[in-house]
């Protein structure tokens, strides 16, 4: 009799507690969660995975084309060395944004069905070479220099790798120009032609030619965009020292990158030869004994590629 009894009033507690819970889910109006649901929140965190993934790549991508053209910069026409050079260009807000979306990358995927099994070195190590991954596939494919040029013209305040090369050389008072050469009407035999170089910023200069040798001349008659190394003499008067391709607004090969800065190495060395040589022949000399084709003698990268 006391088991039946103790079964009996087993029943009653379970029929209760049961009365109870369907009591509550009446008046709370509880529903069963369709199982879609728990299916789709794994789905949308793996998605917001995939997509920190891809904006991480897409931060690094630009950041290693910024890195890798930054090797063949002509960094000694604007910073005391290539150390001070890279601090000045290096893309700060996508190694930022890349170390972001590292960390939120980890965080989704922690918070799946099965992230908990993981170690957070194996999950940080796994988003870290799936980031790289799509960052070589997006620079293979040029995205590194579509995505920082596209941003650099849509959005003013974002400072391109070309916004950047500008910035730097658009500097007349450090004897830096980037501009284009102005047509010229043919002068009347026995003058001298005018050369009329317009900068970015749309101011004209008049320029000397003394010491540029005829490559050089050809590179800056031929009316594409250069940029001029050299020194101001007057107001709006400029001797130039150098002539150098103004290689932005397309993507460049490594191949022609790599062209540039030996041409670039080669034409400074041939400058500093001659430099030397004319020294040699006049002796020592004060500033104010120098005559004017000795102005590029005393360019500050002249002393920084010795």
């Amino acid at each position: 009799m006391t088991n039946d009894s103790s079964q009996q009033n087993n029943h009653q507690k379970d029929s209760s507690t049961v009365d109870r819970l369907f009591e509550r889910i009446e008046a709370e109006s509880i529903t069963p969660t369709p199982k879609i649901k728990f299916v789709a929140a794994q789905w949308g965190l793996w998605l917001v995975w995939g997509l920190t993934v891809f904006f991480g790549a897409a931060a690094l991508a630009i950041s290693g084309y910024v890195t890798m053209s930054a090797q063949y910069a002509l960094y000694e026409a604007t910073h005391e060395n290539f150390l001070t050079f890279m601090v000045a260009i290096m893309p700060y807000i996508w190694l930022v944004l890349f170390a972001l979306m590292t960390y939120i990358s980890v965080y989704e995927i922690k918070n799946t069905k099965r992230g908990y099994r993981y170690s957070t070195i194996v999950v940080l190590g796994s988003n870290v070479i799936f980031t790289i991954l799509g960052a070589v596939l997006l620079h293979c494919l040029g995205l590194g220099y579509t995505l920082d040029q596209k941003l650099g013209e849509q959005i003013g305040m974002y400072m391109s790798l070309e916004k950047r090369e500008q910035s730097l050389w658009q500097k007349p008072v450090e004897g830096r120009l980037v501009g284009i050469l102005e047509p010229i009407a043919t002068p009347v035999t026995g003058e001298v032609a005018i050369l009329n170089f317009k900068d970015s910023t749309g101011v004209l200069w008049r320029l000397s030619v003394d010491e540029l040798n005829e490559r050089e001349r050809l590179l800056l008659t031929r009316a594409l965009p250069v940029r001029l190394l050299g020194t101001t003499t007057s107001d709006f008067s400029f001797h130039v020292c150098g002539v150098f391709p103004w290689a932005q607004g397309r993507a460049m090969p490594r191949r022609e990158m790599r062209e540039h800065r030996a041409e670039f190495d080669a034409m400074m060395l041939d400058k500093m030869e001659k430099i030397e040589d004319w020294g040699r022949e006049l002796g020592p000399r004060t500033p104010l004994e120098r005559p004017e084709t000795s102005l590029c003698a005393t360019l500050p990268i002249m002393k920084r590629m010795r």
